[in-house]
């Protein structure tokens, strides 16, 4: 029995609204329907609201420091995704084989799965 060979073409379209969105960090986890959660943040020290200058001579001085100050991040939510797990170690291993390519390695690392190594 022979199988028959041919072959499938992906056009990939940009809607209106499509735009990059830069993220630098994820929060999520499983839901209870067994899908993973992902909600990508941008993360940053949060801007003060005020600041206060010494004036020397009618000129602006140094900065006054205010003493115990806490460190005030701010995680902005850029966008969510749920996706099922064989989905989610197909994204892994493509972003391990980008990160590979940066790196100069020449064999990717693969993700592990209950399975084994996904190839």
């Amino acid at each position: 029995m022979s199988e028959e060979k041919g072959k499938v073409t992906f056009s990939y379209n940009k809607p209106d609204d499509y735009k990059i969105i830069y993220v630098n960090g994820v929060y999520g986890g499983l839901t209870p329907r067994g899908d993973i959660c992902c909600h990508f943040f941008l993360e940053y020290n949060k801007l003060p609201s005020k600041q206060e200058f010494g004036l020397i001579g009618g000129k602006i001085g140094e900065r006054v420091e205010k003493k115990g100050k806490t460190l005030q991040v701010n995680r902005d939510l850029k966008v969510g995704i749920m996706l099922k797990a064989d989905c989610a170690e197909d994204i892994a291993n493509w972003l391990l084989e980008k990160v590979g390519i940066l790196k100069g390695e020449k064999t990717p690392k693969k993700v592990k799965t209950l399975e084994g190594e996904k190839t």
